[in-house]
């Protein structure tokens, strides 16, 4: 899917979707590609250009933002046990989170 699911039941919907065309995907799943990519286009807005590379930490807890040289320049952290949680709960949240936490990496 190319569209970002903003909140959990879109997202739901996608993983419906998805499913009935034999994509072995769970919800969870998605939340974890639609954070990373959703952050990943924050990013890249406040930098003006894809400019910086976002990933999860090992344990899928944290968004990372890597400079040129791979080093960590920043880090999303949840406001709730995980982002997983969190997006099911108030995916608004989510996404406020994601956009302060791209300000503090960039420093804009």
């Amino acid at each position: 899917m190319d569209r970002l699911a903003e909140t959990i039941d879109e997202l739901r919907d996608q993983v419906i979707v998805m499913q009935a065309h034999g994509f072995d995907v769970t919800e969870d799943d998605l939340i974890k590609d639609t954070l990373k990519r959703g952050f990943q286009a924050i990013v890249d807005e406040q930098a003006d250009g894809s400019y910086f590379t976002v990933r999860w930490d090992s344990d899928f807890h944290n968004l990372q933002v890597l400079n040129f040289d791979d080093s960590i320049m920043g880090e999303a952290k949840p406001n709730a046990k995980d982002y997983m949680e969190q997006f099911k709960q108030d995916s608004d949240s989510v996404w406020d989170n994601l956009n302060d936490a791209a300000v503090a990496a960039l420093g804009r």
